[in-house]
């Protein structure tokens, strides 16, 4: 009996092996097509390459033998050697293998290891070898990562790719501030300027506008892209497409001595090149540094600049800036013959004094023996105003008497910038010397509230005493002295009843002997007037003299 059931358990034992082995050989025939295994699997030239029944088997098939981890499982190999297929382990769960979320994204496998994993079974240019799919399909610039890839000589340099793609491929891998994202290296290891590549990069409106890029390390910044001279270099998109003057911000451009001064740029273009980043009012725009750091009246320079009649006069902008003089000589040179970058200022301003010279701010400008006003600081010509005045009167058409020096109402400066000239306040300080405070006129004084002049010797402040006149002479006087009417005149009232004849003295003066009117006064006064009682020879009236008889 227990040989019977011997024999029984037997036969049961080798039922199910034969069924298992049966089993097994049908699976292995579904999943080892013809010749996986055979000669040549590992030999990527034999059409017996494993590679090639990938691409129809996927990985779920290989696993059914090496194991989920593709380390061995049924059979010993382990695809994930070193030697082998070391990347091989990151499809071990196709379900996450493209989920960002998902541990087992390929993009992690990447942040630890590189490139050159994937390209075993994916291709030397990531288009899928012999097996696998293109990495193209969903990183169109992947195939930028080859040998030489950081070489700019290479042909395989990596900016030469971006030259002819955009940096939204290279943010796909690298992030969208291309820090790295959650794979691949940081690009700004290398290039510290290359978050500034955003949506709105070229609007002035948008929040990623590149001028609004606060480049760390200035133009050095776009030069390692864009070429030393912003040319484009050997990848990038030229700046001066845009901004013709960018070349000009090389190492020297603060050097007036250097060959790359900016001045001998803009010497031969104009300032619509610094305005495109500067500013329309050279203060910064929405990027650059302020040229008015250096250059406080670069403002002047805009289209009406030479016009008189254009509210950018330059003259105006002078006026409303204290004519800050000076600081043209930054660009136009210490004499303002041009300096070493810009336009001669002595072209327009031809005398000797050039823009400093006094009828420059005040006077006829294209007269210069004409210095004084009219016109006045704010371009008045009108005698009405008090800038003007009678300063011509005084100056230039004075018919009564010997022409009255700025000297005897103004302290005149020795230089444009002498104390008390451009740093004092308007209206212009009166300071009466010489012949207005001549004789007894030493309190002589100017409103200006009343805009009148009051004991002046000029108006008739004056008192000759008998006793100190020639005894021959003596006989002209019908008291012991003669006084003067002492006219006090407002000085903005230029119309002929100001100061006339017997204004300033009477006809004859108080104390003078009266010998019958205006037209003896030439009896005495010969050569100073003649028998109309006109002055003749201004040189001899009203000079601080008693010129009688011919003296």
């Amino acid at each position: 009996m227990n040989r019977i059931i011997t024999l029984i358990y037997i036969v049961f034992i080798t039922s199910l092996v034969l069924i298992g082995c049966s089993e097994l050989e049908n699976n292995l025939t579904s999943v080892a097509k013809p010749g996986i295994h055979g000669e040549g699997v590992l030999n990527v030239n034999s059409p017996n390459f494993h590679g090639n029944y990938f691409d129809k088997l996927k990985f779920k098939d290989c696993q059914n033998c090496h194991a989920k981890n593709f380390q061995g499982g049924l059979t010993p190999v382990n695809c994930a050697d070193a030697n082998c297929h070391p990347a091989v382990k990151i499809h071990a769960n196709m379900a996450g293998v493209n989920d960002q979320t998902s541990s087992n994204f390929h993009g992690r496998y990447l942040l630890k290891n590189s490139l050159s994993d994937c390209q075993q079974c994916h291709g030397d240019n990531f288009a899928g070898g012999l097996s696998s799919p293109s990495c193209v399909s969903c990183h169109s610039s992947i195939s930028v990562h080859k040998a030489g890839l950081t070489d700019p000589s290479s042909a395989n340099f990596h900016g030469k790719n971006t030259l002819s793609g955009n940096f939204a491929n290279c943010q796909s891998c690298h992030g969208d501030n291309f820090t790295g994202g959650i794979s691949s290296p940081s690009c700004t290891s290398c290039h510290s300027a290359i978050t500034v590549h955003k949506t709105g990069i070229n609007d002035p409106n948008s929040a990623n506008f590149h001028g609004k890029y606060p480049i760390p390390n200035g133009f050095a910044d776009c030069q390692g892209c864009h070429g030393s001279n912003f040319s484009g270099g050997n990848l990038s998109p030229s700046c001066a497409t845009c901004h013709s003057a960018i070349n000009v911000h090389k190492a020297g451009i603060l050097n007036p001595a250097s060959a790359e001064f900016h001045g001998k740029y803009q010497l031969t273009n104009g300032f619509s090149d610094c305005q495109s980043c500067h500013g329309e009012d050279f203060s910064g725009g929405t990027l650059s540094p302020s040229c008015r750091t250096c250059h406080s009246t670069i403002n002047v320079h805009k289209i009406g600049i030479l016009t008189p009649t254009s509210p950018d006069f330059h003259g105006k902008f002078l006026a409303a800036n204290n004519w800050n003089l000076p600081d043209c000589k930054q660009c136009h040179g210490s004499n303002y013959s041009g300096g070493s970058i810009s336009s001669s200022c002595l072209t327009c301003h031809s005398q000797p004094a050039g823009p400093e010279a006094c009828n420059t701010c005040h006077g006829d400008f294209s007269n210069p023996s004409k210095t004084a006003p009219p016109q006045d600081l704010s371009g008045n010509t009108s005698t009405t105003f008090k800038g003007v005045g009678a300063h011509d009167k005084h100056l230039n058409t004075n018919s009564l008497g010997k022409t009255i020096e700025c000297e005897t109402c103004h302290t005149v400066p020795n230089s444009l910038t002498s104390s008390g000239h451009l740093d004092g306040n308007l209206p212009a300080e009166v300071n009466f010397t010489g012949l207005a405070i001549f004789n007894a006129a030493g309190n002589a004084n100017y409103s200006s509230s009343t805009i009148t002049c009051a004991n002046t010797y000029c108006h008739g402040n004056f008192e000759f005493n008998k006793s100190d006149a020639l005894l021959a002479n003596q006989f002209a006087y019908s008291a012991d002295k003669m006084i003067g009417a002492n006219k006090s005149v407002v000085w903005n009232k230029v119309d002929g009843t100001e100061a006339v004849c017997g204004s300033c003295h009477g006809l004859p003066p108080i104390g003078h002997t009266n010998f019958g009117g205006l037209n003896t006064c030439v009896n005495c006064h010969m050569g100073v007037v003649n028998a109309q009682g006109q002055i003749i020879n201004q040189q001899k009236h009203i000079n601080g003299e008693k010129n009688v008889f011919g003296n």
